[in-house]
């Protein structure tokens, strides 16, 4: 699994896409309910 703190239509490189707060309800709810600790591929 690939984690990222944000949704990805928030990060600035999909700025261009001008997607607005709420349109991806579901991804925006499990961003901020996950908890995911990073940890490096080799522990």
């Amino acid at each position: 699994m690939v984690y990222y703190g944000t949704c990805t239509y928030e990060q600035t490189a999909f700025e261009a896409l001008d997607y607005q707060q709420g349109y991806f309800s579901v991804a925006e709810k499990l961003a901020s309910s996950l908890f995911i600790q990073p940890m490096h591929g080799y522990l």
